[in-house]
C-alpha cells in the first residue's frame, strides 16, 4: 500500500499544477468566448477562474491530505460541470449586474483564502476574516448568484439539469468541508 503520507508535499504540489492547468484551459476558453462572440457575460467567469489559477500555483498544501473518493467526487463534479460558456449568446442587462455581483462575491472569497485554496475539503485552517466575515461560504454564495442568472438567461431543461446537479454537489461540498 502506498504511503501517501509520507508523499503528502509531492502530490499536494502536483494536485496543484493540475488545478492551475485545467483551470488555464477554462481562462483560455473564456478568453476565445469574449474574443468571438464579444460576451460580456464571460469576462466574470474569466476573472474568478484567473483568480484560482494563480492562488493553485502559490498556495499552502493542507494540514491533512484528503483521500476520500466521494469528496473528490462531489469535488470534481461540483467544479466542473458550469465551466463552459453558453453556445448562443443571451446577456440580459440586469442578469449581467447579477452575474457580476455573484463574481465579486466568489472573488472575495478567493481572496480572502488566499494561499488555503483547495478543491477538495481538507483542513487548511477555519477563515473568518474579510468575506468570510460576513458570509459562511462566499464563494459558493457567489456561485449560486452566478449561476442562477446564468440559467435565467440561458434558459433549457439541459440547463436546469445541469445546474440542480451542480447545486446538489456545491451543497454537499459545503457539509463536507463543514467537517474540517
Amino acid at each position: 500500500m502506498i504511503n501517501f503520507e509520507k508523499h503528502r508535499y509531492t502530490i499536494e504540489k502536483l494536485l496543484s499544477i493540475l488545478g492551475a492547468f485545467v483551470y488555464i484551459v477554462f481562462v483560455a476558453e473564456f478568453i476565445k468566448d469574449i474574443i468571438e462572440n464579444h460576451r460580456i457575460s464571460s469576462i466574470f467567469p474569466l476573472l474568478t477562474t484567473s483568480f484560482f489559477v494563480y492562488f493553485f500555483l502559490t498556495r499552502d498544501i493542507a494540514k491533512q491530505l484528503n483521500l476520500s473518493p466521494y469528496e473528490w467526487v462531489i469535488t470534481l463534479f461540483g467544479t466542473f460541470l458550469c465551466r463552459r460558456p453558453p453556445p448562443i449568446l443571451h446577456d440580459v442587462g440586469a442578469l449581467i449586474v447579477l452575474e457580476s455581483i455573484g463574481a465579486c462575491i466568489s472573488i472575495a472569497g478567493i481572496l480572502s483564502l488566499n494561499k488555503s485554496l483547495g478543491l477538495a475539503p481538507a483542513n487548511r485552517g477555519i477563515k473568518k476574516f474579510w468575506a468570510y466575515k460576513y458570509i459562511r461560504h462566499p464563494i459558493y454564495t457567489g456561485y449560486f448568484i452566478t449561476i442562477g442568472a446564468y440559467c435565467a438567461q440561458h434558459f433549457s431543461a439541459n440547463n436546469l439539469i445541469v445546474a440542480a446537479l451542480w447545486m446538489t454537489c456545491e451543497i454537499l461540498r459545503i457539509f463536507a468541508e463543514e467537517k474540517y
